[in-house]
């Protein structure tokens, strides 16, 4: 940028098993432009499952995946 000023700010918010679980863009003058929230399901050994991704209150997007162990 030829002004140095920032353009966009990214938070991002994590649980404890460092899964993004938040994440909130914000454009010129501190206006919200974008907030995704993910949500997980885990198995019984902590892996997640399930993971939900939703942008602006619509769901974009569900991965599901099984782990077989050994």
């Amino acid at each position: 940028l030829s002004n140095k000023m920032v353009s966009s700010k990214k938070i991002v918010r994590y649980d404890d098993k460092q899964n993004v679980t938040e994440t909130f863009r914000y454009g010129l003058g501190g206006r919200l432009e974008e907030h995704q929230r993910h949500l997980y399901e885990f198995d019984e050994v902590g892996n997640w499952t399930q993971h939900k991704t939703i942008i602006n209150n619509k769901s974009i997007s569900m991965v599901v995946r099984q782990i077989e162990y050994y």
